[in-house]
């Protein structure tokens, strides 16, 4: 057996989860951009606030995948960061804003 180093980790700042949200957010806008040019009417029309959807889409979407990151968790199935109530708000919210910006 060889001996290896005892090395010490010590402070390290973890952007991992900061560069997966970025990435989300740019990914979810460019499936959004595709959604509006195969949809591009409005969702909501009946209701006169614009932007009404940067509200209702990230609740919806956050609760969603929160309840299917519950699923996998009491199935044993490793849950990722996008089954939780904010990467699902994450993506609903790069969704609503990408459409958005291109309906108007």
């Amino acid at each position: 057996m060889a001996n290896r180093p005892q090395t010490h980790p010590g402070p390290s700042l973890n952007l991992l989860p900061l560069a997966i949200q970025v990435s989300m957010l740019i990914d979810d806008a460019g499936s959004d951009w595709v959604i509006s040019e195969v949809f591009p009417e409005k969702i909501f029309a009946s209701i006169p606030i614009t932007g009404i959807s940067l509200l209702i889409t990230p609740l919806l979407m956050g609760g969603l995948m929160s309840l299917w990151g519950v699923w996998k968790a009491d199935h044993d199935y490793g849950a990722s960061f996008m089954a939780t109530f904010i990467g699902g708000a994450l993506f609903g919210f790069a969704a609503a804003g990408a459409r958005l910006m291109i309906l108007n």
